[in-house]
């Protein structure tokens, strides 16, 4: 995929399944955000099923130490919160 810079892959918490995959992208500027749809059918006969994303989050960048290395423990947190905020039922009238 020629317009991500940059990606990463961490376990987000699921009721279910115990973890769930959720990829983090920084995509190129000037390029239509990347779809979980397009992930879903570019990693479909690439990888196995378990491995495919479950979440998406498109960002400017990715969160980096010092030295350059991607906090994986940032990612794994705010995917929690986004996937727990996104479970939440929405308010009758809201």
């Amino acid at each position: 995929m020629p317009d991500v810079v940059d990606a990463e892959v961490v376990g987000v918490p699921d009721d279910l399944l115990g973890e769930q995959v959720m990829l983090w992208v920084a995509q190129a500027p000037g390029h239509p955000e990347l779809t979980l749809d397009e992930v879903r059918a570019r990693c479909r006969g690439r990888i196995a099923r378990y491995k495919v994303p479950a979440f998406l989050e498109v960002v400017d960048a990715l969160p980096v130490n010092a030295n350059g290395k991607v906090l994986r423990s940032v990612l794994r947190e705010r995917g929690a919160a986004l996937v727990a905020a996104a479970a939440r039922p929405t308010p009758v009238g809201a």
